[in-house]
């Protein structure tokens, strides 16, 4: 018992000499050794005002993007930084408008996880992963296709650089590169080894697909 008290002394007077620090690297401006410091506060104590008040202190956020009913799984810009999309294991990706952080648009998959969310190079389109298959969406909320279906166990998908086509990889090691607009399958390339992602290399000519295990 009295091991157990000195420990949990010992751990409250490290808590403290933490505090300290983060308030002092609070009035520093030093944001980056505030939140280190609190993190490294165990969670037991973190229901002190004085925990609660330097993290309330040290939040640069300027809002909070509130709308998914699970976890969020992928956050991306469009190009131009004026509208963020985000993923969503409750069935959703949602449209925002990064400068307010308004709702713009809710994607409904069905229920399905989805697992990655991205813009067009131009900011018409989103393209998603998710348990249903890779779906281009309007980028106004609108229109959808399922380019491909979930039982052809899709992985990924990757914009070209121009933007004028889409690629996505299924697990058999399969790739296809659509037309944007059209959504017609252009180029059928066959790998004939599971991969799991996708991507273009800066100029267009090039795409690589890989796995945990190779590329």
């Amino acid at each position: 018992a009295e091991q157990t008290r000195l420990a949990e002394r010992q751990a409250f007077l490290a808590y403290v000499a933490n505090i300290q620090a983060a308030d002092s690297a609070l009035a520093n401006a030093d944001v980056r050794t505030v939140r280190a410091r609190l993190d490294a506060c165990p969670e037991r104590f973190r229901r002190h005002w004085e925990w609660n008040y330097l993290n309330a202190a040290s939040d640069r956020s300027e809002f909070v993007l509130t709308g998914h009913a699970g976890p969020v799984t992928y956050v991306a810009y469009d190009a131009l930084g004026e509208r963020v999309v985000t993923a969503s294991d409750d069935g959703t990706a949602r449209l925002w408008d990064s400068r307010t952080g308004a709702a713009l648009a809710v994607l409904d998959h069905g229920g399905r996880k989805v697992g990655k969310a991205e813009f067009s190079p131009d900011g018409k389109w989103v393209a998603t992963a998710s348990e249903q298959g890779v779906t281009v969406w309007g980028a106004a909320g609108g229109t959808s296709r399922l380019l491909v279906p979930s039982d052809e166990r899709h992985r990924d998908f990757a914009w070209a650089p121009d933007g004028r086509a889409l690629a996505t990889v299924v697990e058999n090691g399969s790739a296809s590169i659509w037309s944007v607009g059209s959504w017609a399958s252009a180029h059928e390339l066959e790998s004939g080894s599971r991969h799991d992602h996708i991507a273009y290399s800066p100029d267009g000519d090039r795409l690589v697909t890989w796995s945990e295990h190779f590329a």
